[in-house]
């Protein structure tokens, strides 16, 4: 799933996207990953960077 708190918050300048892994198979690993949302060019980049 993705999320996006600017969307709610009605913040333009929050450029952060949330990737939440609910299920992963059976057992498969479960979590949250956040990264930079560049919405120009629909791209999702490291945070990191």
């Amino acid at each position: 799933m993705l999320y996006r708190d600017a969307v709610y918050t009605k913040d333009p300048s929050d450029q952060t996207i949330e990737l939440i892994v609910e299920k992963n198979r059976l057992y498969g690993k479960l979590g949250t990953a956040t990264m930079l949302c560049d919405l120009s060019t629909s791209r999702f980049l490291n945070l990191a960077r």
